[in-house]
């Protein structure tokens, strides 16, 4: 085994010894792959029956670090087969992303040991947690953090294709040079930054698993839009500040087109955590760093920033609603629209005679719930705003504006319900301070198209 492989497990070895499971399927794949002997997987299972879990586990990792070269990846593809992805992810997330796409490419096949992430149809856990518990069980509903109700019928790997515009319609042509539309032909779009936080140093918060998928599936998203995309993994608070600086202080904001942040991590009412259990304030602290005062290149371009975290711990059923003509309004479930004020003295001009504009205009924040109030994870898939948000997008980005698409998904996340015998709910929220159309016209560039 290579030494940086070695070295990992090392680095690591309090986290898998606490976490492992040394089970049949796990030993089975490593017996399948060359890696251990039936002698070998003899030895540990009967080991398994006498010994606890961490002195086995303790052993395995001892044993591993002295076979071959293809020992340490061997281990991570046993890891995810034998559904304990999560410490795959941890030692290795490159390679445990592999595993979960060539898992989902070929998971029709009837020679695999085990599935990753399998479906559980019983009722998810609810679990509540504060800065000084450990989280605590309940039987009937869960937190973002733990195994939701049936899962989308689409593939763990979110199959995303996006729709090109066709340049030559009438339609678009018009939308392209309307002054009322946020300019969007750039051949790179811009950059999108993925707050990936699913690992955390403080015991009351859970890891969150499934959240993987997540960021391959938005990251799919995004590049197909022709943005840029990078993720920020598990950061504690010190470096996620530094982070914001290079990334607010960046020149390559100055060509882009538009900006967009996705948060995955654990949240609360206006703040998620960070990798060591701080919390970060959404509007006070990221996306004021790259308003219209902080990050001079993004002034009047669109910023959007799509926030899958808890606002709370609470939890509804929902309310019984008409379903008859009528129902439609200007005001939108889910929504809350801050616009700029007006200048009641006409247009806004600095003594200098440019045009000016509010700090905070041309920002867009979609919240996965709204203030007080859970959101939902499925363990084997991502979340339901994540995936209902690439699902809109794949369908309509070609035809509609960002608003309209994020209407649409507040209204099908709102109609989504979790299993057991309570049927919880969801509903996004919507913070937009936009001063234009934003469209994405997709496959649209000045120089070329795609």
């Amino acid at each position: 085994m290579d030494t940086k492989d070695k070295n990992t497990l090392q680095k690591n070895l309090v986290f898998i010894t606490e976490n492992l499971e040394v089970s049949p399927a796990l030993l089975d794949y490593m017996t399948q792959e060359g890696v251990f002997t039936s002698d070998h997987n003899e030895r540990f299972s009967k080991q398994a029956e006498r010994d606890t879990a961490r002195a086995v586990a303790s052993e395995l990792v001892r044993f591993l670090r002295m076979r071959g070269p293809k020992a340490f990846g061997v281990f991570i593809e046993a890891l995810s087969h034998s559904g304990q992805g999560f410490i795959a992810e941890r030692l290795s997330p490159n390679l445990a992303k592999d595993c979960i796409e060539k898992n989902t490419s070929s998971s029709s096949k009837e020679n695999k040991l085990v599935q990753a992430s399998p479906v559980d149809n019983t009722a998810p856990t609810q679990y509540s947690y504060s800065n000084t518990q450990q989280p605590v069980a309940h039987p009937t509903a869960c937190t973002e953090d733990e195994q939701l109700a049936p899962r989308d019928p689409d593939s763990r790997i979110m199959e995303v294709k996006v729709t090109n515009v066709d340049p030559t319609n009438p339609h678009i042509q018009k939308l392209l040079n309307d002054p009322g539309v946020y300019r969007m032909d750039q051949e790179i779009r811009g950059r999108t930054v993925i707050i990936q936080n699913d690992y955390f140093t403080v015991p009351n918060l859970d890891r969150r698993e499934g959240s993987l998928f997540d960021e391959i599936n938005i990251t799919a998203l995004f590049k197909s839009l022709n943005f840029h995309v990078v993720t920020w993994k598990n950061l504690t608070l010190q470096e996620l500040e530094v982070k914001l600086q290079e990334e607010r202080e960046l020149e390559d904001h100055k060509s882009a087109n538009a900006f967009v942040m996705v948060v995955l991590s654990h949240g609360l009412e206006h703040g998620f955590y960070t990798n060591c259990g701080a919390v970060v304030s959404v509007e006070e602290v990221l996306v004021k760093a790259f308003d219209g005062k902080h990050c001079k290149h993004l002034v009047g371009k669109p910023k959007l920033f799509l926030i899958q975290a808890c606002q709370g711990k609470d939890d509804t059923d929902g309310v019984p609603v008409h379903d008859g003509p009528g129902e439609a309004s200007a005001q939108v479930k889910g929504m809350s629209i801050d616009e700029p004020d007006t200048n009641p003295i006409g247009e806004n001009y600095d003594q200098s005679g440019w045009k000016t504009s509010h700090e905070k205009a041309d920002i867009i924040i979609a919240y996965a719930t709204v203030p007080g109030y859970k959101s939902w994870r499925m363990k084997d898939s991502g979340t339901w705003f994540i995936r209902t948000f690439i699902k809109v997008m794949c369908e309509t980005a070609h035809e509609d504006h960002l608003m309209d698409i994020l209407i649409k998904v507040v209204d099908l996340v709102d109609q989504k319900a979790t299993g057991g015998m309570e049927k919880y709910k969801q509903l996004p929220r919507i913070v937009a301070q936009l001063k234009k159309k934003l469209y994405f016209f997709p496959g649209y560039t000045k120089t070329k198209l795609k």
